[in-house]
């Protein structure tokens, strides 16, 4: 089984991020079309999806056409877009795996600013943070119980 990108969106698709890349400011709704090529290409390539979010954020709360920086963040999601359109032939292979939830294999985990605990299995974990740690995003902090549960395992 395969899932496939047409040929013209490919090289479309990959037009538009060039371009974009060649600009230091856009509007929300140029930068919400490219979104919404990019998003249809992850059906493809569920890969890409990580590489939508830092396009996504500076979007929130502005109208269509507010003026939107290129970040450095942003170029560098749209050059990872650039590079994967450039030497992609448009094919995906599709494997049907089964679902893996927390549920089969007993992995739970939760961080706050004060702390982070986890189980997986008969193992578990728990501490507080220090400064440092505190100072990092939330996303970070709610993965590090599940990285070092799985390293522990």
């Amino acid at each position: 089984m395969t899932a496939e990108l047409p040929h013209d969106k490919l090289t479309r698709y990959s037009s538009d991020v060039e371009k974009m890349l060649g600009k230091q400011k856009t509007n929300v709704r140029e930068l919400q079309q490219i979104i919404g090529k990019l998003q249809f290409a992850t059906c493809v390539v569920p890969i890409g999806k990580p590489f939508l979010r830092r396009l996504i954020d500076p979007l929130s709360g502005k109208t269509q056409f507010a003026s939107v920086k290129i970040t450095k963040s942003i170029q560098s999601d749209l050059r990872m877009w650039a590079q994967f359109l450039k030497h992609y032939n448009g094919i995906s292979v599709v494997v049907h795996t089964p679902p893996c939830t927390s549920d089969s294999i007993f992995l739970t985990s939760d961080a706050s600013n004060l702390g982070y605990a986890g189980t997986y299995g008969r193992h578990w974990i728990q501490g507080k943070w220090t400064p440092q740690w505190t100072a990092l995003n939330i996303a970070v902090r709610e993965l590090y119980p599940i990285v070092v549960l799985v390293h522990m395992y």
